[in-house]
């Protein structure tokens, strides 16, 4: 019996030896299909998640925050502005405001002059 089995092991061996080549292009053929299929979910995955959005119903333009706003504090309630990610900005008159959460949104929809600094006064 184990001269059988060592007979089997050598020619397995040879069958190696002689198709290397084969095996290592069926293998990388597989693992390359692997990694495209992978992509390909993350792809789906990526496409359907929505973007985040503002859940109050407001009148003003709703945009994404830019990074290069000047202010480092919300105009409604002081604090300082979070990351990028979790801002909301409007548009109100063709300006960018950002404010720090959604609750301050209400507040300065009712009265943004009470919020906005005065155009007129940085012009005197």
């Amino acid at each position: 019996m184990s001269g059988s089995s060592r007979k089997q092991r050598t020619s397995d061996r040879e069958w190696y030896r002689r198709h290397w080549k084969s095996v290592l292009i069926v293998w990388s053929s597989f693992m390359a299909l692997m990694v495209a299929m992978a992509s390909l979910l993350w792809l789906i995955y990526w496409a359907r998640t929505p973007p985040p959005h503002v859940h109050v119903v407001t009148s003003l333009q709703v945009v994404e925050p830019s990074p290069g706003y000047d202010r480092t504090s919300c105009l409604v309630c002081g604090e300082p502005l979070p990351a990028l990610a979790n801002r909301v900005a409007v548009l109100y008159q063709g300006r960018e405001v950002q404010l720090s959460c959604e609750n301050c949104l209400p507040k300065f929809e009712a009265d943004p002059g009470k919020y906005l600094p005065d155009s007129g006064a940085k012009s005197k």
